[in-house]
C-alpha cells in the first residue's frame, strides 16, 4: 500500500461520521484518485487537526454528578428498550463502572457534544445491535474492566463525535488494555478537542 494512500486515509478519517462495510470505488481507482490529490510530504499535524468539525470541550464549566445521578444513568442505560434514544445532560459522570447495554437500535447521545464526560472507571459493553454512541468524552479515568472503555460486542454499533482524552494513562488497570475494544463491528471516533 502506498504511503500517499495511508496519508489520504488519515486525512479523510476526520470527516467520517461512522464506518460502513460498503465500498463503491474499486481499489485501483481509489488509490489513483487519492494519491493525485494529497502529497505525503505536505501532510502535517496542523493539517490533520485544522477543522471546524470539532467542538471545544472545557471541563471547568461541567458539574460533577452525584453518585445517585450516576446510578440512575447506569440503570437507565441498562434498562433501555429497543429503539430508544437516551439523551444525557451535560456534566461529569464519575465511576459509572461496567454498564451492559443489551437493547437493539438505540442511540446514546450527549445533549451537547463534548459536554458529557465519563470519568473515573467506566466501561460501556454494547451487546445489542445497531447501537450509536454520540458526543461522549472518556477522560480522567480508565476502563472499569480490562477490555477497554467501550466493548462493541454486537453488530453495526457506531461510536461518533466522541473522544478518549487522558483515558487509561494513570488508572490501576492493565495498561495493555485499549481505550476501545471492537469485536465483529466497526466504530470510529473523532470530533472533540479538549481544553485543559
Amino acid at each position: 500500500m502506498k504511503k500517499t494512500l495511508i496519508a489520504a486515509l488519515i486525512a479523510t478519517s476526520m470527516t467520517m461520521v461512522g464506518c460502513t462495510a460498503s465500498d463503491t470505488t474499486s481499489p485501483a481507482n481509489a488509490e489513483d484518485s487519492i494519491s493525485a490529490s494529497i502529497n505525503l510530504n505536505d501532510l502535517s499535524r496542523e493539517m490533520l487537526l485544522a477543522t471546524d468539525r470539532y467542538t471545544i470541550a472545557d471541563g471547568a464549566s461541567l458539574v460533577e454528578q452525584s453518585s445517585q445521578q450516576v446510578d440512575e444513568l447506569k440503570q437507565q442505560l441498562e434498562d433501555a428498550e429497543d429503539g430508544a434514544t437516551i439523551t444525557l445532560p451535560s456534566g461529569k459522570f464519575p465511576n459509572l463502572g461496567v454498564v451492559t447495554i443489551k437493547a437493539n437500535n438505540i442511540t446514546i447521545k450527549s445533549e451537547t457534544a463534548g459536554e458529557v464526560w465519563l470519568t473515573g472507571l467506566v466501561q460501556l459493553v454494547l451487546e445489542g445491535d445497531g447501537i450509536t454512541v454520540d458526543g461522549l468524552v472518556f477522560t480522567e479515568g480508565g476502563p472499569a474492566e480490562r477490555f477497554g472503555g467501550i466493548r462493541m460486542m454486537g453488530n453495526n454499533n457506531t461510536l461518533v463525535n466522541s473522544t478518549f482524552y487522558y483515558f487509561n494513562h494513570t488508572t490501576p488497570m492493565n495498561l495493555m488494555s485499549a481505550a476501545l475494544s471492537i469485536q465483529s463491528t466497526c466504530g470510529c471516533h473523532y470530533g472533540v478537542k479538549m481544553a485543559r
